[in-house]
């Protein structure tokens, strides 16, 4: 396993996941993970740990009715699914997220660990890209708004398509921005 020393961008990949460099330390990430397959493996751990952590907390345990109330006063804020009835919960407002591919937001909407996939809204502001990635299992993408290219494959708003497991999926770019619907393996592996 290489050393710190032999990968001195290591140190700053976690920084970067939660989008705490500056656009120009980014780009510097970006071009050395071009060349580097020790800190794009690691970016993926990174990842796939930090998709976790939330569940991993213990929360308080507070009375029914106070959690109630507390929960209808932050929820909308918070952006964490309100309860609307019994096993149904809603999102009302999305939290998103700088993702560590310039001009690509996330929100990711639901994690389901038995099936291992995610539910994100995969959000690409105009000239954007995303880069080229192998699918461990289907993947399933709707256009919300704008339009976008996977590869040569154009995809325009209220358009599904799918991604059989095993496929390598093209870099996803967009000329004038979109908005996906994804869900896919938690295991998809990013080329870049």
């Amino acid at each position: 396993m290489p050393t710190d020393q032999e990968h001195p961008m290591r140190e700053v990949l976690p920084l970067y996941l939660f989008g705490l460099l500056s656009p120009e330390e980014a780009r510097e990430l970006e071009q050395h993970m071009q060349g580097c397959a020790d800190c794009r493996a690691e970016l993926h751990v990174l990842r796939e740990v930090s998709a976790e952590m939330p569940h991993a907390l213990a929360g308080p345990k507070p009375h029914p009715r106070v959690k109630e109330k507390l929960l209808a006063s932050i929820g909308k804020r918070s952006g964490k699914p309100e309860k609307a009835a019994e096993g149904i919960f809603v999102y009302r407002e999305f939290a998103w997220r700088p993702s560590e591919f310039t001009g690509v937001e996330y929100q990711v909407l639901y994690l389901d660990r038995t099936t291992e996939t995610i539910t994100t809204l995969l959000r690409l502001a105009p000239g954007s890209t995303y880069p080229a990635h192998h699918h461990s299992g289907v993947e399933q993408s709707y256009v919300v708004e704008g339009s976008c290219y996977v590869g040569e494959v154009r995809l325009s708003k209220g358009e599904f398509a799918f991604a059989v497991a095993g496929s390598d999926h093209g870099v996803l770019q967009t000329e004038e921005g979109c908005t996906l619907l994804v869900v896919s393996s938690q295991h998809d592996i990013v080329s870049a």
